[in-house]
């Protein structure tokens, strides 16, 4: 009688479990590199506007001229923004930046998804830096939603 050579049942089983755990770290890792991306294309491009922003703002002061360096629609009623709400804001003078505004700035690499805006408090006079809000908030992994520059440039995707 001869013997018959080849792979068992067992090891064939052993061999789909090992594959299927190295499939499932892989896939858990490029979730995470996925999100860490999407964090830090936000934070960049917050970052990027508020330099720009402050910039416009220091170029008011010296001037004096607020009204022609500052840029972006003055948003007159805050209550009435409804990202500025859920973001905790009250008070403040904030003017929207959308995709033109940015473009007007030099900063057509900034990413802009439909309709999503951008609100810069230029805090002309203070010291403080300028804040920016997202329209459409920053959901992180711990399932909040975050909205300010002073919020999302201090979150990161741990372990």
């Amino acid at each position: 009688m001869r013997k018959e050579r080849g792979i068992t049942l067992i090891a064939l089983v052993i061999t789909i479990i090992l594959i299927l755990i190295l499939a499932g770290i892989a896939g858990y890792e490029g979730i995470k590199l996925i999100q860490q991306s999407n964090l830090q294309t936000i934070n960049a491009n917050m970052l990027l506007i508020q330099a720009k922003a402050q910039t416009l703002a220091e170029k008011a002061e010296f001037s004096g001229d607020k009204e022609n360096n500052l840029k972006g629609e003055k948003v007159d009623n805050i209550a009435s923004e409804e990202p500025l709400i859920k973001a905790g804001i009250t008070t403040g003078e904030y003017y929207k930046w959308d995709a033109t505004t940015l473009e007007e700035n030099g900063l057509s690499g900034v990413s802009v998804k439909n309709g999503e805006v951008y609100y810069v408090n230029y805090q002309v006079g203070e010291v403080a830096d300028v804040e920016v809000v997202i329209s459409s908030g920053y959901k992180h992994v711990d399932g909040n939603v975050y909205y300010k520059l002073s919020d999302i440039k201090n979150l990161s995707i741990s372990d």
